[in-house]
């Protein structure tokens, strides 16, 4: 679910950057600096891979707690205890 999202973000993005190339280009067309537009694009851009980045290491990092949790859970379960973590699915 999270990779869909993911995916859907990246759509955006790219169609946001497509959307910046048309403009850069009506600017261009009008005559006007266009290193404002290319700045703004890069911005953009170094964002986008910082907040995937991001989102990869958070990910990851609750990826690697539900495994933990299992764990956990299955070591509670060997000492005949109840689980500990309820994780849902």
């Amino acid at each position: 679910m999270l990779m869909n999202a993911t995916k859907e973000i990246i759509l955006i993005i790219e169609d946001d950057l497509g959307l910046a190339e048309l403009i850069n280009e009506r600017i261009q067309q009008a005559g006007f600096e266009t290193f404002t537009v290319f700045s703004a694009r890069q911005a953009l851009e170094e964002k986008m891979n910082d907040m995937l980045n991001f989102h990869r290491l958070t990910v990851g990092r609750e990826l690697t707690m539900i495994e933990l949790k299992k764990e956990v859970n299955e070591l509670h379960k060997e000492l005949g205890l109840e689980s500990k973590y309820h994780i849902v699915k």
